[in-house]
């Protein structure tokens, strides 16, 4: 037991030492990538410093979406310089099981997954705001549009767009209703913008110009001050509408759905939060059984990665389609988010299940 211990210490070790260096790997890639297309940031006076900040905010973000397939691609080469040098040989020569002996590495790609869970939980909420500075909005686009939502009191807010940047309403239409659902007001203007709480202002929804039509009535021009928008809706809330989910802690995105009981991509985000940090573990799990099998027979194993590739590739657009479904209310939000990993999670345990002893 005492040696099996080491030799795991041993495997882990080296899978954590080629975990970081495909990492960093993969980030020099991205920031030679992406510094040719950024130039100018570069360029100017204090530009290495603000592009060492700007990628230092993006790398929570970019190990959320890829993580799982940096961790699969750690797991593939320790494995294989392991199998390689003959170092997984004499432990399964002393009557320990392969898949024993891979354990470390199924460890370490849980500590992976449980890495992108306070990545998701903590890190990136705290950099929400500085993302949108720097230009990885909370949605797709800084402006975006048209959007339709509705908050807590019932009141209908429409918007021709949105700008998320400087949270800036455009072609606005508020409805305000009765406790009946009966239209009491209609409130029209060209802009609203969101201004924060100060002294002797509440924060809201501050319409410049526009109009407001009470029941029948005729519209009629709104004069004098500024006119706060009477919703409970925040800027928040309008992103939210976008995909700001994957920028929010498990505590603000219930609250947002509570808000939203309708919107049903929050509803996708709440359970695959939860789901996709173990695909670093699935992915792996299903990616071993190609390094290990017909290891001395380099073509067999170069079609074996063929075939992993074209897998992960098949995952990651099942992924992308149940997004879609789940989002349209065409699938329920859970089986939306739940069903890529009921598909291939089965398949990668008899895959490892299956590896020779």
């Amino acid at each position: 037991m005492r040696v099996c211990g080491r030799i795991d210490r041993y495997y882990g070790q080296r899978f954590l030492r080629t975990w970081a260096l495909v990492a960093a790997f993969v980030l020099l890639v991205f920031l030679a990538v992406d510094a040719l297309v950024r130039m100018e940031r570069w360029t100017r006076s204090d530009g290495v410093l603000e592009g060492l900040v700007h990628y230092g905010v993006q790398l929570p973000l970019l190990y959320q979406r890829f993580g799982a397939y940096l961790t699969l691609a750690a797991a593939l080469l320790t494995v294989q310089r392991l199998a390689h040098a003959n170092e997984l040989l004499p432990l399964v020569s002393s009557g320990t099981s392969m898949r024993r002996a891979l354990a470390p590495i199924l460890a370490g790609a849980l500590g992976a997954a449980a890495l992108q869970i306070a990545d998701t939980e903590w890190v990136l909420p705290r950099l929400a705001d500085r993302l949108v500075e720097e230009g990885g909005l909370r949605g797709r686009d800084d402006l975006f549009g048209p959007l339709i939502t509705r908050d807590a009191a019932g009141h209908s807010l429409l918007a021709t767009s949105y700008d998320a940047r400087r949270r800036i309403l455009h072609g606005v239409t508020l409805r305000v209703r009765r406790g009946d659902a009966t239209v009491r007001a209609v409130i029209r203007g060209d802009l609203a913008r969101w201004r924060p709480a100060a002294t002797g202002r509440e924060p809201g929804w501050w319409l410049q110009a526009g109009t407001i039509r009470w029941g029948e009535a005729a519209a009629v021009p709104l004069e004098g001050e500024a006119l706060r928008l009477p919703t409970d809706l925040e800027p928040l809330d309008l992103e939210s509408l976008q995909a700001a989910a994957w920028l929010l802690d498990t505590r603000a995105l219930r609250q947002q759905i509570a808000r939203q009981p309708d919107n049903l991509a929050l509803q996708w985000q709440l359970y695959a939060r939860w789901i996709r940090p173990f695909d670093h573990l699935w992915l792996v799990l299903f990616g071993l059984p190609f390094v290990l099998r017909n290891r001395d027979r380099v073509t067999a194993r170069a079609l074996g990665f063929v075939v992993l590739l074209a897998s992960c590739a098949l995952y990651f657009v099942v992924q992308l389609v149940c997004h879609g479904l789940g989002r349209d209310g065409q699938l329920a939000p859970a089986l939306a988010a739940g069903l890529p990993t009921l598909l291939f999670a089965p398949v990668a345990v008899f895959g490892f299940s299956r590896i020779e002893t």
